[in-house]
Formats: C-alpha cells, sequence, structure tokens
C-alpha cells in the first residue's frame, strides 16, 4: 500500500511539473521534463494501459477465430470460458505474491489466454470428428472418446509449452524470472482446467446437429489441406534445399545479433519519454549515471585515516577524474561531476577577486574558510553528492549519451576498467565503476548468456520429451527439426535487420519453441497412428492433414493474432515480441505442414510396434 501510495505522489507531482511546463512553455521557451521519476511515472501508466488493451483484444480476436473456426455457440462460451478461468486464476496469483507489472509481466494475462486456448480448438476439433465418423455415438462417448484421443499430446505438448516457459526463468533479470515461472505454471493449470471444465460442459449439453456423415476420408477431399498435403508429396526435394537454404541464412544472420539497446529505443520517438531523453542528451549532456567510487586506504594500526580533502589522496581522485573526462573523446558523455570539478568551480569564480589566492590553497585550508564565510550547512550540503562526511569516501559521476548511436556498453567500461587497472597509483583507492549505465550493461550481458542458456535448455528438453512420447530417437530428432528451424529463421531476421536483444525479444526462442512445439508433436502423433491403421506414408500424410492438420490450423491463426495483439503496446521491446513470436508461430506452422511431412515420409515409413494412442 505504501508503494501504491508513493506511485500515486509521484505520479502527481510528475503531472503538475509538466502541467507548469505546458503553460510556460511556448515558441520561445522549449519545456521538457525528463529523468527517471518521469519514466517511472510513462511506463507504469503505459502498463496499465496495455493490461486492459492487450485483454480486450486478446479476448475479442479468440472470439472471432472460435466463431468462424467452428461455428457453434457453445464452441466459443466453452473454450473461453475455460481460457479466462485460468487467465483470472493466473493474475490473481502474481497479485497475491506480490509481484508488480513490469513491461515483461504485463503479458502475463494476454498470454495465458493464448496458450489456454490450444488445448480447446483440439478438443472441439476432434469432437466433430468423432461425430462426423459416427452420429450415432452418445454424448458420454464421444466425450470419453475425444479426451481419451487426445490427451496424451495435449499433455505433451503442455508440458513441453510449461518447459519453454521455466527456461526462461534461468536469467537473472527478476521480471523474466517472474515471466517464465508464472507463464510455466498457468500453461500446466491451463491443461487442467482444459480437460475437466471443457469434458464437463459437453457432458451436459445434447448433441449438435451433425450437417453431414461422412467416411474419416470425406471430409479430406474437399479441406483445403488436402492439397497442401499433396503439393507437400509432389515437392519433396525442393522444400528440403530451401529449408537448408534458410537454415543457412539464418545461422548467418544469428552471428550478427547484438544486445546492445537504447533506453530511447523502448519507446516510440513521438513519446514524451524519448523527446525528454533526447532533448536532455543534445542540450544538456548525458542521462544514464555511471559512477565510480573510491575508498582511502585502511590506516596503519593507531593512525588517522587519509581523507581525499589532503592532497596525496585528491591527486587520485583527480586522476579518475581525468580518466572519466577521456571517455571517448567526450562523444558519448556529459561533464564529470566530483570533487575535482567542484574545486574548479571554486577556483573559476574566485578568478579576478581578492579571493583568488585561496583557490590554490589544499582542501583542508579551503574548506574551513568557506564553512565561515558561507555556512557550514551549505557547504556540507554541496560536499554530500560527492564526498562523504568523514571524507573516507568519494564519487565521481558522468552521464552517458543514451540516444548516440555509436554507444557500446560493453567496450566503454572495459576501456575505462582497463585505464584504471593500467595506473598503479589508484590501486590503495579501490575503485569501483557501478551506476545506473553499469546496471544495464549487467543486465544486457546477463540477457545474452541467458539466451544460449534457455535455447540449449528448451531444445534439450524438447528433445528428450519428443523422445519418451514417440519412444524412437529418429522420430524424436526429426519432430524437433520443425521446432528449430522458425526460431533460428526468426533470430536470423533479427541479426540481418538489426534489431538488437532486449528483455522481452529474448524470449523469443523459448516462447515460440514452446508453442511450435504443439503443432509438432499432434501431427506426428496423427501420422503414425495412421500408419499404424494400415495407410501408406503418402495415405497418412494426407490424412493427417485434412484433420489435425485443420486444428493445427486454427491453433496458429489463434496464436499468432493473439501474440499480433501486442504491436499496439507502448513499448517498443514489446512491439517486436509480438510480431516476431507471430512470424515465428507462423513459420513453424508452415515447417509442421510442409516440412515434417517431408522428413516423416522420407524416414518414417513403417507403423510404430506401440504406438501410444493415448
Amino acid at each position: 500500500a505504501a508503494s501504491d501510495a508513493g506511485q500515486a505522489r509521484l505520479r502527481e507531482i510528475v503531472a503538475r511539473v509538466r502541467a507548469i511546463g505546458a503553460a510556460r512553455g511556448g515558441t520561445v521557451v522549449e519545456v521538457h521534463a525528463s529523468g527517471v521519476p518521469t519514466i517511472v511515472v510513462d511506463m507504469v501508466q503505459a502498463l496499465e494501459d496495455d493490461l486492459v488493451l492487450f485483454g480486450v483484444f486478446a479476448v475479442g480476436f479468440m472470439v472471432v477465430v472460435l466463431g468462424f473456426a467452428l461455428r457453434s455457440p457453445r464452441w466459443v462460451a466453452l473454450p473461453m470460458a475455460a481460457v479466462l478461468v485460468v487467465a483470472l486464476v493466473v493474475v490473481a496469483s502474481t497479485v497475491m505474491a506480490g509481484m508488480r507489472a513490469t513491461v515483461v509481466t504485463s503479458n502475463i494475462s494476454s498470454l495465458t489466454l493464448i496458450v489456454g486456448m490450444a488445448h480447446a480448438i483440439h478438443l472441439a476439433v476432434h469432437s466433430h470428428e468423432i461425430r462426423r465418423v459416427d452420429p450415432t455415438a452418445s454424448v458420454k462417448e464421444v466425450v470419453r472418446r475425444t479426451v481419451r484421443g487426445i490427451w496424451l499430446p495435449c499433455f505433451y505438448a503442455c508440458t513441453t509449452t510449461a518447459v519453454g516457459f521455466a527456461s526462461i526463468a534461468v536469467s537473472d533479470v527478476r521480471p523474466c524470472i517472474d515471466f517464465g515461472l508464472f507463464m510455466a505454471a498457468g500453461t500446466l493449470f491451463a491443461y487442467a482446467v482444459s480437460f475437466t471444465l471443457i469434458p464437463a460442459g459437453m457432458a451436459l449439453l445434447p448433441h449438435e446437429r451433425v450437417r453431414e456423415v461422412e467416411p474419416a476420408s470425406g471430409p479430406v477431399r474437399r479441406f483445403p489441406m488436402a492439397a497442401v498435403a499433396r503439393w507437400t508429396i509432389a515437392h519433396g526435394r525442393p522444400i528440403v534445399l530451401a529449408s537448408l537454404l534458410v537454415l543457412v541464412a539464418s545461422v548467418a544472420g544469428i552471428l550478427r545479433l547484438d544486445v546492445e539497446t537504447r533506453f530511447t529505443d523502448y519507446f516510440r520517438a513521438s513519446s514524451p519519454i524519448s523527446r525528454g531523453l533526447n532533448f536532455i542528451d543534445a542540450r544538456i549532456g548525458g542521462t544514464t549515471p555511471l559512477e565510480v567510487i573510491l575508498r582511502t586506504p585502511e590506516p596503519a594500526p593507531g593512525a588517522a585515516r587519509a581523507t581525499f580533502f589532503e592532497e596525496e589522496q585528491y591527486a587520485k581522485l583527480k586522476r579518475v577524474h581525468d580518466l572519466l573526462a577521456g571517455l571517448d573523446g567526450g562523444k558519448e558523455r556529459g561533464p564529470v561531476l566530483s570533487l575535482a570539478s567542484l574545486r574548479e568551480e571554486g577556483r573559476r569564480l574566485l578568478a579576478g577577486t581578492p579571493m583568488a589566492p585561496l583557490a590554490g590553497q589544499p582542501l583542508t585550508m579551503l574548506l574551513p574558510v568557506a564553512r565561515t564565510m558561507l555556512g557550514k550547512e551549505r557547504i556540507d550540503g554541496i560536499l554530500r553528492d560527492y564526498v562523504s562526511e568523514d571524507g573516507t569516501a568519494a564519487r565521481l559521476q558522468v552521464r552517458i549519451k543514451e540516444t548516440n548511436p555509436d554507444l557500446r556498453r560493453e567496450d566503454l567500461l572495459a576501456g575505462l576498467r582497463a585505464r584504471i587497472a593500467a595506473d598503479p597509483a589508484l590501486a590503495d583507492v579501490s575503485p569501483r565503476v557501478t551506476g545506473v549505465f553499469v546496471l544495464y550493461a549487467n543486465m544486457l550481458r546477463s540477457l545474452r548468456t541467458s539466451q544460449v542458456q534457455t535455447l540449449g535448455m528448451v531444445v534439450g528438453a524438447l528433445l528428450l520429451m519428443l523422445w519418451v512420447l514417440f519412444r524412437d530417437l529418429k522420430v524424436a530428432l526429426l519432430a524437433l527439426v520443425p521446432n528449430v528451424l522458425p526460431i533460428l529463421f526468426i533470430l536470423g531476421t533479427m541479426g540481418w535487420l538489426h534489431i538488437t536483444l532486449d528483455m522481452m525479444t529474448i524470449m523469443i526462442a523459448s516462447v515460440a519453441m514452446g508453442q511450435a512445439v504443439d503443432a509438432t508433436i499432434h501431427y506426428t502423433f496423427r501420422y503414425r497412428n495412421e500408419l499404424a491403421d494400415g495407410a501408406t506414408p503418402e495415405e497418412a500424410i494426407v490424412l493427417a492433414h485434412g484433420s489435425i492438420g485443420k486444428a493445427i490450423f486454427f491453433t496458429a491463426v489463434t496464436v499468432v493474432g493473439g501474440f499480433w495483439v501486442l504491436v499496439f503496446s507502448k513499448f517498443k521491446p514489446t512491439i517486436w515480441f509480438g510480431v516476431f513470436t507471430s512470424l515465428a508461430m507462423a513459420a513453424a506452422l508452415l515447417a509442421s505442414l510442409v516440412l515434417l511431412p517431408v522428413l516423416l515420409r522420407r524416414f518414417v515409413r513403417t507403423a510404430p510396434t506401440a504406438s501410444p494412442r493415448g
């Protein structure tokens, strides 16, 4: 409650400042409100707007897709009831856990809706298929056969999706950890709700009218997926060749990926935050603080500790000040603020006055005079920003220009640390480079490391689960291809387009692969079952496309559309996350219905000895 009150107070202050600026600004004076408080207020407001927008858009889009795909009021109401229950429980859990909304975690509610919808679509399509094949089956029989037919592939798809989300939690970034854990738990909960609430609703409602009675192959001949199946069978070699070319181009693009990003890249150019930060960088010099903390050496037993007011220690502080002043020739920074800059400002003010000789005196002599003339409280208040009260610790600060297109955080910090380490005179003052700039650079480094870790973890876990499900390592490896290739394609595209990894885009690989595996598992599962029923590989492809292919298609459309909703966010990272995750899911759909059948037809031509039918 205290933090909420503080946020409300901060919002009120920023609103008043902006109102004053709007009243005073005009054609003569340009007024901008910027800094950490305005960034905090604007981000919280944008997050609140996004939460409402994403929720409304996601629900509306799903209602439209379900209505178009399933053409049944009950199959709009039942899935929506299930996913809304899941979303409400997950969001309530985040509130009870005390998790505050961030750029990352604000997407949990809408993504929970998206993830939970896949099971509902598979249940609907499978029950319709059973009714077409056996219109005399009772309601309970249809429910039983529907659940029995798809609970196992849905369970493995759900588990691998949860692993994809959970892998994000290996990051050192708190919002990513929270997002990964809550989405993993929400995914498992969505499976439980879908396979209890929806079948219960089916059992309570009477049968719908069957539009047509036909054998299982009937819809295959008419459904457009049949054309896709036949085209895939006829063009196996070009499909594999094109996939290899995509793989090579993707790997080349991945090698160009970068994690360097700027605060201004998070917001639209027209936003108040971007305009304020750009104004400060251009006119005042620097926005992100980079600091160096110094401490005087430990004294000998019985001796007093030296202070930075003494000339010997002050000289060391001045050396660090000069190192900061030489950063990249001044292109990436504003002025350096320290005890040395304060002393230089005092010398400038005293120049040409009768007190000019004082400027050259040691600080141990100058400060008592200044305290007597200007007051101890005033002088100590000025010094407080640069040196501790006892003078044994000092802070030097420089603000880095976030809008500099050539900014390279790691290179800048490495160069500064190397120059400090190369000066032996600075060893005993223990220089420590810190500040928001360092914090952000460390976060980016963590993101780079976690990207490799999460991708490797997801691929390994996915391969293991596919192996357990299909009990055949060859089939598991084949099923892995259409999941990995779309992710490599998206990451490679980002590299070629010079779109950097950040808190949101770093999660694309894990999230998209976890979602894409749904189609792979269901398709491979159905293909092998058709082989077990006596179909040839070519017939199995056509039958799989005509049955499970429909559910895969509509599930993919729902997921793609759900992620595409994120493009309406006010945060660029969220926009890119939505765009590229949508593209990854579209690519995964293509790979599952085009590349995967080619691989299965070539390498899996006989029925499994023990088909996992559930």
